[in-house]
């Protein structure tokens, strides 16, 4: 078992830095880690039991998928959640290996790379365990940097499944269903040949909506709706898009200033929010 763990280290170590790697450097050396803190070779983890050695290859594989537009979003992204579940099982059973944060870093940027507001998710999740679970690591500090960047929701590409001809129309009780139907729009908006093709009114309904639930933004419940409303405003082409982006911004900014969100839309509004044509 010890040999399988020394064996896992330097394949790792094999396979680790491929060139499309966003990864900053490791500062772990091998001889930093104690043999029994590494997991074996040989260790399934999650519910597809999956060894290390196959988590980290396929962290890359799906990733050079992706970028060569090889299987359905919504397929990779089941393959994704697959690791993400025995990459979770893997830091709960060996919490001192030394690859769980390049690993973790890996995944979440993977999880960047897919559509839709799931893989955003999952994607924050990760960055933001990674920055309180391996705190002296570089990877902390990059995810430290990734989220106060803001990770934002690819669209669904056209013919990418379901997800991205989903019908916006859904019935609007809550913050939940609310951002269902924006996230509706974005993708019907990005599967079609013309975006501006209603989306714009589309977005301004939904505003309307998001004023009357939240009353006016001071329902806290609904500060995640504002920002994914200003988000897809900044989608949309045309100056009432830009106007409706700058607007949601300033209004995320009054109402939920202790936030991420807030972050992010003054990171936008200083950036300069222009019309796409």
């Amino acid at each position: 078992m010890l040999g399988l763990a020394v064996a896992s280290a330097f394949v790792l170590e094999a396979i680790a830095s491929p060139s499309t790697s966003r990864s900053p450097s490791p500062t772990v050396t091998p001889s930093a880690a104690v043999i029994s803190d590494l997991a074996p070779a040989d260790e399934y983890f999650g519910h597809a039991h999956l060894s290390i050695v196959r988590i980290h290859h396929q962290v890359f594989a799906l990733k050079d998928d992706i970028h060569h537009q090889r299987g359905r979003p919504d397929a990779i992204l089941h393959e994704t959640d697959d690791l993400n579940d025995a990459y979770l099982d893997w830091a709960n059973r060996f919490p001192k290996d030394r690859w769980l944060p390049r690993t973790g870093w890996e995944l979440a940027t993977l999880y960047e790379e897919l559509p839709g507001a799931a893989a955003r998710d999952r994607a924050v999740a990760l960055l933001n365990y990674l920055q309180n679970r391996f705190q002296s690591s570089p990877f902390a500090v990059e995810s430290r940097k990734e989220l106060a960047r803001g990770v934002g929701i690819r669209p669904w590409p056209q013919g990418a499944g379901v997800d991205a001809t989903r019908a916006s129309t859904v019935a609007i009780t809550d913050s939940p269903s609310l951002l269902q139907a924006i996230k509706n729009v974005e993708t019907k908006s990005a599967a079609s040949s013309s975006p501006d093709d209603g989306g714009v009114k589309a977005a301004q309904n939904l505003e309307t909506t998001f004023r009357t639930l939240s009353r006016d933004g001071s329902n806290a419940g609904y500060a995640r709706c504002a920002w994914e409303l200003a988000a897809l405003y900044q989608f949309l082409p045309g100056e009432d898009a830009r106007d409706g982006a700058i607007r949601m911004l300033a209004l995320v900014l009054d109402r939920y200033p202790k936030t991420e969100f807030a972050t992010w839309s003054m990171r936008d509004l200083r950036r300069g929010v222009g019309v796409r044509v």
